[in-house]
């Protein structure tokens, strides 16, 4: 089966859609030359409206200030962290052919600390679908590290000082002996 789409020798866009989500290439405007899926406006070479995976790519997420509000700081990143379990595993042969040993977390374990990570898809594996696959989203993981670092450099640097000031007094306590 083919798609062709034609406009006189001048670029248009290739629309399909299908139960009411879009494929998109776009040749014109911010994203020409890019795909959208689920969107009719890409602003990137593949703009995803929806839960999209990778294996050995970087994603890039929004975050300009301009379009965030109620932004808070994190609280206690540490029983984030504490609760989560990193693991090395191998992938299933059947789901993926890579003997390479990998680094990550189970999906199931982070969703019981926080759900907001966990997205549940359909996936093939084996010929099967299953309806309740897990993908987590990392990209969160990011700010609770580095909030997490943070507090404890902080933490750190008061026990520094603390430890100089007791040094101090046990020196000037011992020339008064």
């Amino acid at each position: 089966n083919e798609i062709m789409a034609r406009n006189d020798s001048a670029t248009s866009n290739l629309v399909l859609q299908n139960n009411g989500g879009n494929l998109i290439i776009l040749q014109n405007g911010v994203g020409a030359g890019g795909v959208g899926i689920g969107l009719n406006n890409p602003s990137h070479i593949l703009h995803v409206n929806g839960v999209a995976r990778s294996f050995q790519t970087e994603w890039a997420t929004s975050s300009d200030r301009r379009v965030k509000q109620n932004i808070q700081d994190l609280d206690a990143p540490q029983d984030i962290l504490m609760g989560l379990r990193p693991v090395s595993y191998q992938w299933d042969p059947s789901y993926r052919n890579d003997e390479q040993i990998h680094y990550g977390f189970i999906a199931q374990e982070v969703e019981k600390i926080m759900p907001k990570w966990v997205n549940q898809v359909e996936e093939g594996v084996s010929g099967e679908i299953i309806e309740d696959f897990k993908v987590l989203n990392m990209s969160e993981l990011t700010p609770v590290i580095v909030k997490f670092i943070q507090t404890l450099s902080k933490k750190l640097d008061a026990q520094q000082s603390q430890i100089l000031k007791l040094e101090k007094l046990v020196s000037e306590s011992l020339k008064n002996q």
